[in-house]
């Protein structure tokens, strides 16, 4: 705030001038007493051309985020700022910037894909193991450096076992381990399941009832969109898909957290053994 004294009364033209900012001129009257103007400079502005890849990457600028997508043109305040660009499965990027006024800057960013490695088991191992339709060893079986952001097609085989086949995406977890039980060729019912013959007597069925709820079976998850995995409330720390998660052979509730909001819960019931398929649609 500014006071000015004994200035004559009358026509005056008043400047006020800022480094950065728009020069401020109006001529104004004064009367004898005291007045109070209120002067609101504006920023000449730098213009920020920005072209980011893959277009679709979050980006804020000073914390702010920027609406739309990739390619943006803005005007910004002169001076120093923050640009951060982040996108799900690339490594975040962060870029400082000092413009000037009226400077016209032009940028690009390219993220960088993260890597992640994958550990492949199952029962019984030897299975062998196809990546994108290439094989790549037998289980158990690492594989390094995979790409984390897109999307692979596991496939295992084995003689006298049913084939396999499941879709890979990265969670988050650089080391993502998966075990699959391969289910036998034929076993037990018309669907190839290894189901065990039903006891007749009633003492019977219940040993086998008891039996079937202790000990671990394996949950078979994915969800569309892809979210964080909760079993009874439980965060698990695990996003879909997730190939053979153990849990406590019984009843369970399982919820997603869908990554654009909002979740949906299920119940199912797992025998001992068991593999059950959950998948979990918005």
């Amino acid at each position: 705030m500014y006071l000015l004294k004994n200035l004559d009364t009358g026509k005056h033209e008043l400047e006020v001038k800022a480094k950065n900012y728009k020069t401020f001129s109006q001529v104004v009257e004064l009367v004898p007493g005291q007045q109070v103007l209120d002067v609101s400079l504006s920023f000449v502005p730098a213009t920020l051309k920005l072209e980011v890849s893959p277009p679709e990457a979050r980006v804020s600028l000073d914390g702010s985020p920027l609406e739309g997508q990739s390619p943006y043109k803005i005007a910004v305040p002169p001076g120093k700022h923050q640009l951060v660009a982040e996108l799900r499965g690339f490594v975040k990027q962060s870029l400082s910037l000092e413009l000037a006024p009226q400077q016209v800057a032009e940028e690009k960013v390219v993220l960088q894909p993260q890597r992640f490695e994958l550990k492949i088991d199952s029962r019984p191992q030897g299975a062998t193991v196809l990546l994108d339709g290439k094989r790549r060893g037998v289980t158990p079986l690492r594989l390094e450096n995979l790409d984390a952001s897109r999307k692979y097609k596991i496939t295992l085989r084995k003689k006298g076992y049913l084939k396999f086949s499941s879709t890979i995406v990265y969670d988050g977890n650089p080391l993502k381990k998966i075990e699959i039980p391969l289910e036998p060729e034929g076993a037990g019912t018309k669907s190839g399941k290894n189901v065990a013959p039903f006891p007749k007597s009633k003492g019977a069925r219940k040993r086998a009832k008891k039996t079937a709820r202790s000990g671990t079976g394996y949950l078979r998850i994915n969800s569309k969109p892809w979210g964080r995995i909760f079993i009874d409330g439980k965060d698990t720390g695990a996003d879909t898909p997730q190939l053979s998660m153990p849990v406590a052979a019984g009843k369970h509730t399982v919820t997603i957290r869908f990554s654009n909001g909002g979740e949906k819960s299920v119940k199912i019931d797992v025998g001992k053994g068991e593999t059950k398929k959950v998948i979990v649609v918005r």
